[in-house]
């Protein structure tokens, strides 16, 4: 895994942490294990469509996984609308296998927030 990507899961699980607790974060990430060989941050990365249909059975249906991803968002951003619409691309994206723009998207979202001074 490159560095940029490994910053960018130790970010995503700080993110989790925070916002769910650490338990939550167990849980997904030996849930995704099982469905995809990876952890939940490492898996949306690197496996982003085998992550979408983990997540879907996971949460069991779309919503509960736009919910989760608009939650996180909202942490970094603290945009209700960006949130939304960003939840949604990623989605999109896991759906697609659309590694590139996944990454580009949190890195995006994280350097915004590092430079807001969150």
């Amino acid at each position: 895994m490159r560095n940029r990507n490994k910053m960018l899961c130790c970010a995503i699980r700080n993110i989790i942490n925070s916002t769910f607790g650490p338990s939550f974060l167990s849980v997904l990430d030996f849930y995704m294990r099982e469905k995809t060989g990876f952890d939940f941050s490492e898996s949306i990365l690197c496996v982003p469509d085998r992550a979408y249909y983990a997540l879907l059975d996971f949460f069991r249906d779309e919503i509960g996984c736009l919910l989760m991803w608009e939650i996180l968002i909202k942490k970094i951003c603290e945009d209700s609308l960006e949130a939304h619409a960003q939840a949604i691309v990623i989605l999109e994206c896991l759906k697609r296998g659309d590694q590139k723009t996944i990454s580009n998207l949190l890195s995006n979202l994280l350097h915004k927030k590092s430079s807001n001074g969150l």
